[in-house]
């Protein structure tokens, strides 16, 4: 197998395996570990070879996961998307000017600006929006990829009655023992002043998943600070991070869009669970193109299996094969090097301390210390189970979304989704793009690999791809 293989491949399956798709690939075999730990996982660099494999597929079959619903057709609610995104990048500055200029309010209105996070505490800032008769408490997410791979485990702890991502619901309590007091003293100030004064909490990627945790506690835990129809939350690129009961019960409050085929809104337990059968079952020799690159692999292959001395029986005998012949294969070009890395990478193992959904309190929560009455309060109500549960309808378990491979006494209902009413931001011929109001009780179904899966994630993309909706909305205006 020489380099001319590597370069038909590329051309033949349409895949660009740059280091921003491999980056791409090892995230979702990344996550899959950790979702599917305890479970019947291939290792790593098998899974990026199925990963590549269905990746192909996806891209020649023209994949889409897209969202039953509505076109949204309000312009006034598109153009507060693009503001709430705009101050959600806002988070991402490193001086208080730069948070002034992008969100265009008075120095005075800029109540904390804090632009370091550490474990517990992420990155943000208090505002007033007078223009919205808003009170603005915005989270920044993280900077990098590999820090939403960290962070986007399966781990989670029982709330009302449902479940919130551990890590998550860590960052919800530290802003609960540390800037709930102060913002509901500015509410009462403000609402003195106007009563129609809301408090909107904004962010995107995890700073979205924490603003939407925070925003469900407060609603429904603390109530005696602030009155629940004043709450509510915008998030942008929001994680998977509550379970489909409180989904359901935030939709009424919390906004989730979602830019085309972002992985991180989908990489919930169900979808992992469904892309590893999907690995599993995957039929790797029809998936390949047919002509050379077919032929000269299956060589390699046979050579692999003779010097095994054995018969691949099974797909996963099948990747352990096909990576033994990759690792064995010596690329004299940036192209090959760049294909053999992507399918002989190795990531370690997922860590203990995350307690899969339904397993109790983790350590990683027990752990955390809050400093003042409050904090300690609600913690304790976690630890105990005692919060106050929303009262939202009953769901019929046959309602609740499947777990492929999952085993019987793992309940479906433990898996997390993206919360709240689901936007859905979609790419349309000759730039055009709308926005999708899903169905109540609607749920991303899969994710897709595509060369803009991780892309879509981006703050930039989102500010973009939402202005070219709100353009199209004021053409048809």
């Amino acid at each position: 197998m020489d380099d001319a293989y590597l370069v038909n491949a590329l051309k033949q399956s349409n895949v660009s395996f740059s280091a921003f798709s491999k980056e791409g690939l090892e995230m979702v075999a990344s996550n899959l570990q950790k979702a599917a730990k305890g479970s019947k996982t291939l290792p790593f660099n098998q899974l990026m070879w199925g990963l590549y494999l269905i990746a192909r597929r996806h891209e020649l079959q023209n994949v889409r996961d897209l969202l039953p619903g509505d076109v949204m057709t309000d312009v006034s609610k598109v153009k507060s998307l693009v503001k709430d995104t705009k101050w959600a990048q806002a988070a991402y500055a490193n001086t208080s000017e730069a948070v002034l200029e992008e969100t265009g309010i008075a120095p005075e209105d800029l109540v904390v600006f804090q632009s370091k996070s550490n474990v517990n505490r992420p990155a943000h800032f208090i505002a007033v929006d007078r223009a919205e008769a808003e009170l603005k408490l915005v989270i920044r997410g993280t900077k990098t990829t590999q820090d939403i791979v960290t962070d986007l485990s399966a781990s989670c702890e029982e709330v009302s009655g449902g479940h919130a991502h551990t890590g998550m619901l860590i960052a919800a309590c530290w802003f609960v023992d540390n800037e709930v007091e102060r913002l509901s003293a500015l509410m009462q100030d403000l609402t003195s002043q106007d009563p129609h004064y809301r408090l909107k909490i904004v962010g995107h990627s995890l700073g979205a998943g924490t603003a939407a945790v925070l925003t469900f506690l407060i609603r429904t835990q603390l109530s005696h600070l602030f009155p629940p129809e004043t709450v509510y939350c915008t998030g942008v690129a929001t994680p998977a991070c509550l379970s489909y009961e409180l989904v359901l019960a935030t939709s009424p409050y919390i906004t989730t869009v979602v830019c085309e085929d972002d992985i991180v809104p989908r990489t919930s337990l169900k979808a992992v669970f469904e892309l590893q059968q999907e690995v599993l079952t995957t039929d790797w020799k029809n998936d390949l193109p047919e002509g050379t690159m077919k032929k000269d692999f299956l060589k390699a292959m046979e050579a692999t299996r003779q010097g095994a001395g054995c018969v691949a029986s099974s797909v996963e005998e099948s990747c352990q094969q096909a990576v033994s012949a990759m690792a064995n294969y010596m690329p004299r070009t940036a192209v090959g090097l760049a294909l053999k890395n992507t399918f002989s990478s190795s990531k370690p193992e997922a860590p203990e301390d995350a307690a899969p959904c339904g397993s109790g309190t983790s350590s990683l929560f027990s752990s955390y210390e809050p400093k003042t009455s409050i904090g300690k309060l609600l913690k304790e109500k976690i630890v105990r189970s005692e919060l106050v549960e929303v009262g939202y309808p009953a769901v019929p378990e046959e309602s609740f979304p499947t777990i492929p491979g999952s085993q019987s006494h793992d309940l479906p209902h433990l898996a997390l989704y993206a919360p709240g009413t689901l936007l859905h931001l979609v790419r349309q011929p000759e730039g055009r793009c709308h926005l999708v109001q899903g169905a109540p009780g609607v749920c991303f179904q899969r994710i897709c690999l595509t060369k803009t899966m991780l892309s879509d994630h981006l703050l930039d993309t989102y500010k973009d791809v939402l202005t070219q909706a709100l353009q199209c909305l004021q053409e048809v205006d």
